[in-house]
């Protein structure tokens, strides 16, 4: 069994016995919600985890549990189906990628808002699209089924499904049966600064937490950047499966400190000092805009009440940030609280789940 396999290999390397680990899998599981399983993945066996680190985690689904206190499930839509949230954004003045069209069962429309329905709409529809764009399930999660698409030979090229005729691409735009509706839009390339550090212009962007409090001020609690490192189109990081790291961003300055990977068992996290690529340094890499990036969340996080705590996924380009994705539900941040030993972001993070905990609990439907 697995899972039995993995906690003594965990217990070896921790060098420490079943006993105390039992226990410690009892404190996590009381504590922040956590299974056997996940707290393997994190690492969270470790003894030498600090107090300050362990009170700033908690499992995905307890995450979700509180976020769901502040975040109405009416208002579900409006961060999770990206044709609303784009739109939305779009009427506010909020820079995003520019919408080229929506792509849904019996009909899609293009961002003009004529439908798209019969072939000939669609072709026509196809015909109008720029040398390159991407296509994302509306309601897609951790990537799946983005899909990078440029003109090629009289059709496109996808970077997951290959080329595809002119006359076909209707078809194409549904890059993942699990999902109804897919957004087109263009295709954002990160900074030159970001593509120096990497080595890719594929997008990279920070995830940045945004926490409005009963005063109506807004603070930004917690920040973190995807590096791509694995030569992907995406940037999700994805437990660590990706090849992806993630940078802990200095709230302050933009700085990016050491990046954290998944170590080659799967059972927890390894900085890099450097790219792994590029070679380029991680420590003191300052991203393009942040103070532009900043005020920008904290900007749309008022204008998305009565939703009091959003995961905001921040692009950084030449032409300034952009909003890429907006979550009322997102992971926690288990990964880059475990991996630095920085008291001020556990004690940051720790102090919203704790603010979440005393948060009313929502009506039924609420």
């Amino acid at each position: 069994m697995r899972l039995m396999a993995d906690l003594g290999l965990a217990r070896r390397r921790h060098e420490t016995g079943w006993l105390p680990m039992l226990r410690r899998l009892v404190h996590l599981r009381r504590r922040g919600g956590f299974g056997p399983r996940e707290a393997l993945d994190y690492g969270l066996l470790d003894p030498q985890l600090p107090e300050s680190a362990l009170a700033a985690t908690v499992a995905k689904k307890t995450l979700f549990g509180l976020l769901a206190r502040v975040n109405p499930a009416r208002l579900d839509g409006l961060t999770e189906d990206k044709a609303v949230f784009y739109a939305y954004c779009g009427a506010l003045g909020l820079p995003i990628p520019r919408l080229l069209g929506v792509a849904a069962r019996p009909v899609g429309y293009a961002a003009g808002g004529n439908p798209l329905r019969t072939e000939e709409d669609w072709r026509a529809f196809a015909s109008s699209l720029p040398q390159e764009f991407v296509v994302k399930p509306g309601r897609g999660a951790y990537g799946r089924g983005v899909e990078l698409f440029r003109r090629q030979d009289g059709g496109f090229v996808g970077s997951s499904s290959g080329w595809h005729a002119a006359e076909k691409m209707q078809f194409a735009f549904f890059t993942d049966e699990r999902y109804t509706s897919f957004v087109i839009q263009e295709r954002l390339r990160s900074h030159p600064e970001l593509q120096r550090l990497s080595g890719t212009a594929s997008l990279q962007t920070a995830r940045i937490w945004t926490e409005v409090d009963d005063r109506g001020d807004c603070r930004i609690v917690y920040a973190v950047f995807r590096v791509v490192a694995a030569n992907r189109v995406i940037d999700n990081f994805g437990g660590g499966s990706t090849g992806n790291l993630l940078c802990c961003v200095d709230r302050a300055e933009g700085t990016l400190g050491f990046a954290l990977g998944k170590v080659p068992d799967g059972l927890g996290w390894t900085r890099l000092a450097h790219h792994p690529l590029t070679r380029q340094g991680f420590s003191g890499f300052r991203l393009p805009d942040w103070a532009a990036a900043c005020a920008l969340v904290q900007r749309a996080a008022l204008l998305f009440l009565p939703m009091r705590v959003i995961g905001w996924d921040v692009a950084f380009t030449a032409e300034g940030p952009r909003l890429v994705e907006a979550n009322r539900r997102f992971d926690p941040a288990n990964e880059s609280v475990i991996g630095q030993e920085n008291p001020a972001v556990h004690a940051d993070v720790a102090g919203l789940y704790e603010r979440l905990r005393r948060s009313t609990r929502p009506k039924r439907g609420g």
